[in-house]
């Protein structure tokens, strides 16, 4: 609202003109996304407090794929297979940095890293 108030002093003509050729619908449209999109923006900071940045990495590119997915469950997007194929890629990789907790995996990070 105070950017819409700016925009009308600076245009010239009174604010009332502004608001009498927004819609509300299109206001809502952009709105609450924008508004959603804030709020997880400055989320980052809370968790931050609770994870390392490397883990809130992962768990940002986790948040991708978890969206693919209820999109195609619960909207039915279709996807190409080159796009799940980019998913699977994603998942691996998200995967593979966790790789040093599995006792099986840091037994071959060991082996791997041993000097001759």
């Amino acid at each position: 609202s105070v950017c819409l108030a700016r925009e009308a002093w600076a245009v010239g003509s009174g604010l009332i003109d502004q608001l009498a050729g927004l819609h509300f619908r299109s206001f809502l449209l952009y709105g609450i996304p924008g508004l959603l999109y804030c709020i997880d923006n400055n989320f980052q900071y809370v968790i931050l407090g609770f994870l390392q940045p490397a883990e809130l990495a992962v768990l940002w590119n986790f948040k991708m794929f978890a969206t693919v997915v209820l999109l195609h469950v619960f909207l039915r997007r279709r996807y190409a297979l080159h796009q799940w194929l980019a998913m699977l890629a994603l998942v691996a990789g998200c995967a593979l940095t966790q790789a040093p907790d599995i006792p099986l995996v840091r037994g071959l990070f060991a082996f791997s890293h041993e000097t001759p």
